[in-house]
């Protein structure tokens, strides 16, 4: 099967749609199918991904038998969209030119705006299947566009705002305007993919005529390996007047909700005292935000901002650390969770999309209220319970944290995606077929006798 993916952020881009892109397709790739991934050009050179698409085009030229597929990245423009994703120039004719080579089966976008309206040309156009994943409740991202921006800044600087007519508003952008878009994209294609049963669970009330599956973000086998660099990260983070290490992988951005972290953890100091450290792993536009909130917490002894960490590399210090932290609530797939539970890493989250599919309440995490005093308080117990021996401790928890994850294994979720890829394909093909016999059914009283 000849699979193109089309994307608007992939690596060297940090997030959890390039990791769940990169993830399915080295997934289908090991079952033997090929896959194109269309991705931004972010201007940086990579010499293996130049040689994979010489060599792509190459198979296709010489009809080798051999071609797993390889990374087109198309042009972009200076500007950023969230201060990190390049806007792409018009695309189309570019995804065109490549696509008429390439014998294409079935389209897999991963966004409803710019890659998305060109997957549906595409799709048109060559008459094949557009599947895309709901990868993001992009009504709670409205915060970047620029109006709001300025609604936020004016909220917090003039008292005589009126901060009630400018939720209204948000509210309104959000579910009038963002997401009946988006439910009218998903409806033009021929299978949405939701990464949870929660996510698809928020989806219906909006009845989509399109149908519906469920398929997360695979793991690695390499995220359950072992790695000998855990030791040397926690000799390194962990002073020997703390017991405790705790971390977090998150990029520092406003929906992802690290002040309400730091907030919780400053009352659960008060409560356990100064016995833990938290490594936050990450970058991102609130970082100097964040940083200048640890100090005014009082955190700064316990709090380390390790900055970005390759992705292949966060395992290790998943392996060094007694509890995973979580506290975002715009997730649609804790991929991040996924992560920590394949190295036995327990978790303590918001009961939220994305994290109630995944965690199980005092089994292998906790789960709390959007209240920084539920979340401290959970906090403690869970450290209470573990220096007494009462109830189950870290390890246990992260024990039951590793069953989950071996559920997720990637080439599990490939299998199932190629079993809807294949459904869509063959409606695809009998919906056409059921087209043509109409348009050229003989009219009465004529053809043969």
């Amino acid at each position: 099967m000849n699979i193109a993916m089309l994307t608007n952020n992939y690596k060297p881009f940090v997030a959890g749609v390039p990791i769940a892109v990169e993830r399915l397709a080295d997934g289908l790739r090991a079952g033997g199918h090929t896959v194109y991934i269309f991705a931004p050009d972010y201007h940086v050179k990579d010499d293996v991904e130049t040689k994979e698409r010489t060599r792509a085009m190459e198979s296709l030229e010489n009809s080798m038998d051999f071609n797993p597929g390889c990374t087109f990245r198309f042009p972009t423009t200076n500007v950023k969209m969230a201060g990190v994703m390049p806007l792409p120039l018009p695309i189309f004719s570019y995804l065109d030119s490549i696509f008429s080579e390439l014998n294409i089966d079935v389209i897999h976008v991963h966004h409803p705006v710019l890659t998305g309206n060109a997957a549906l040309h595409l799709g048109r156009k060559y008459n094949v299947p557009v599947v895309f994943t709901y990868h993001t409740r992009y009504e709670q991202y409205i915060h970047y566009a620029a109006p709001f921006k300025s609604l936020d800044k004016r909220a917090k600087k003039d008292e005589a705002f009126d901060a009630a007519a400018a939720q209204a508003l948000v509210s309104f952008t959000q579910m009038q305007i963002v997401q009946r878009y988006l439910n009218y994209f998903a409806e033009q294609c021929d299978l949405v993919l939701a990464p949870t049963r929660t996510m698809a669970d928020y989806l219906e009330p909006f009845d989509l005529q399109t149908t519906m599956e469920v398929v997360p973000t695979g793991l690695s086998a390499e995220a359950f390996d072992e790695k000998t660099q855990a030791a040397d990260i926690r000799k390194k983070y962990l002073p020997e007047d703390k017991r405790y290490l705790f971390c977090t992988v998150s990029r520092m951005a406003k929906e992802k909700n690290l002040d309400f972290m730091l907030r919780s953890l400053a009352l659960a100091k008060e409560r356990i005292g100064n016995i833990f450290r938290v490594l936050m792993i990450g970058d991102g536009p609130e970082r100097k935000t964040l940083e200048s909130l640890t100090a005014e917490l009082g955190l700064t002894d316990n709090v380390v901002f390790i900055g970005a960490v390759p992705n292949d590399e966060v395992c290790a210090y998943h392996q060094a650390c007694d509890l995973f932290l979580f506290s975002s609530q715009s997730e649609t797939q804790g991929i991040v969770l996924l992560e920590a539970f394949a190295a036995s890493l327990p978790a303590i989250a918001i009961d939220a999309t994305g994290t109630d599919d995944l965690i199980e309440h005092g089994e292998n995490g906790m789960l709390t209220a959007n209240s920084e005093t539920d979340w401290a308080e959970k906090l403690t117990s869970m450290i209470k319970n573990d220096m007494m021996g009462e109830g189950l401790s870290l390890k246990e928890m992260g024990a039951a944290a590793r069953q989950t994850a071996e559920e997720y294994e990637e080439s599990r979720i490939a299998a199932k995606v190629v079993h809807y890829y294949q459904r869509a394909i063959d409606e695809k093909q009998d919906s056409t077929e059921r087209s043509w016999s109409r348009h050229f059914r003989p009219r009465l009283g004529t053809g043969a006798m």
